[in-house]
């Protein structure tokens, strides 16, 4: 339905507003590139939906960290989105996501999560998925400073928003029109520490199996 995006710079939290306002029933995904390995994370907004920590994935030699949040059934109106950190927070990139035609009830199907060093990101594959369609999506992370490549989307996907700053990271999404294993990955321009995270959302009006 629509996205944003901001960036912060040692901050305590980074607020993103919707451009216009979400309708409710609908499905937020909130993803998160933090600085530190060892800060915690809260993320509110002015409707008082709550937000589920969906996945998320250290990069232990960079020293950065990555979630994918999400919201069911959210409340409709204007809306910001606040990411809190435990400290100042060098790095953050806070991305958001309003979806529309996803479970209200239990959106959260698989998820995948890895970190390495190289050119290709890779979250590693998922469980096979319980229903279909189904919404995947994923997140990258890379050094704040230390990359200045670029990050391209992988194979089937869709590259949604990436900060190409100081706060590197990146979004990109496939609707899968059937069941099966997923796996999210991006091409770098160089090796470097990365992380990447992904998590699949069942459409409304199927039936779970798990």
């Amino acid at each position: 339905v629509q996205a944003n995006a901001a960036q912060g710079s040692a901050v305590t939290s980074v607020s993103v507003p919707f451009p216009t306002a979400n309708t409710m029933g609908n499905l937020i995904v909130v993803f998160v590139r933090m600085s530190t390995t060892t800060q915690t994370l809260s993320v509110t907004d002015m409707v008082h939906n709550t937000y589920v920590d969906a996945v998320s994935q250290p990069q232990s030699t960079d020293g950065h960290q990555i979630h994918i949040l999400y919201a069911r059934n959210i409340a409709g109106g204007s809306n910001t989105v606040t990411a809190t950190f435990s400290a100042s927070n060098n790095h953050p990139w806070v991305a958001v996501y309003e979806y529309s035609g996803l479970s209200a009830t239990s959106p959260l199907d698989q998820t995948a999560h890895a970190q390495g060093i190289s050119a290709t990101a890779s979250t590693g594959a998922t469980g096979t998925t319980a229903n279909a369609p189904e919404l995947v999506f994923v997140g990258i992370g890379v050094p704040a400073t230390a990359f200045g490549g670029t990050i391209t989307q992988g194979s089937g996907y869709t590259m949604l928003q990436q900060d190409t700053s100081t706060s590197r990271a990146a979004n990109e999404s496939l609707i899968a029109a059937s069941t099966g294993s997923f796996t999210g990955t991006a091409s770098l321009s160089a090796s470097t520490d990365w992380s990447a995270v992904l998590a699949t959302f069942s459409a409304a009006g199927v039936v779970s199996n798990s």
